[in-house]
């Protein structure tokens, strides 16, 4: 044996979720000799297809979050806090957009990692705003559906 490794794994079939993973392959891959292949399936087959099938041909799986309990409880995973720094599992945890990462934690474990949320934002301008005579953004929902009826007449600013 050489010592080279390569491992497997399944992704999605969205550039979200596979370019990413390609790029930081291509890195280690690089930084160690050795290989990663990623596989892609189609986002249906993540409630289709079960962990306990993926787990016995893969190195690395990506999850959704409702997946986390059967990944913490099947015993066909190992906790992502077993095998990644601390440190970084807390600038994760830190970083992620609301509770994103807290959804893959179980029984005080890490199960996966945030790599992508579903997640609504807003975002004003304020150049728009002054030009409608707007001084406040809205801080509620209630506040965005008022603005929206004065600014009725003014397509395309809510």
């Amino acid at each position: 044996m050489n010592g080279r490794v390569t491992l497997r794994g399944m992704a999605w079939d969205h550039p979200r979720g596979r370019n990413p993973l390609e790029v930081i392959s291509s890195d280690w891959a690089g930084k160690t000799n050795n290989t990663f292949e990623w596989v892609a399936r189609p986002l249906k087959d993540f409630e289709d297809q079960p962990l306990e099938e993926l787990a016995t041909h893969y190195d690395l799986i990506l999850i959704d979050y409702p997946f986390t309990g059967t990944a913490a409880t099947s015993r066909l995973f190992s906790p992502v806090d077993d095998w990644v720094d601390t440190a970084y599992l807390r600038d994760q945890r830190d970083h992620a957009v609301g509770p994103s990462s807290a959804s893959y934690t179980w029984f005080g474990k890490q199960w996966a990692l945030a790599i992508d949320a579903a997640c609504q934002v807003s975002a004003g301008r304020k150049d728009l705003c002054t030009v409608a005579g707007v001084e406040n953004f809205p801080d509620s929902w209630d506040e965005v559906e008022l603005l929206a009826a004065e600014l009725k007449n003014a397509p395309g600013l809510v």
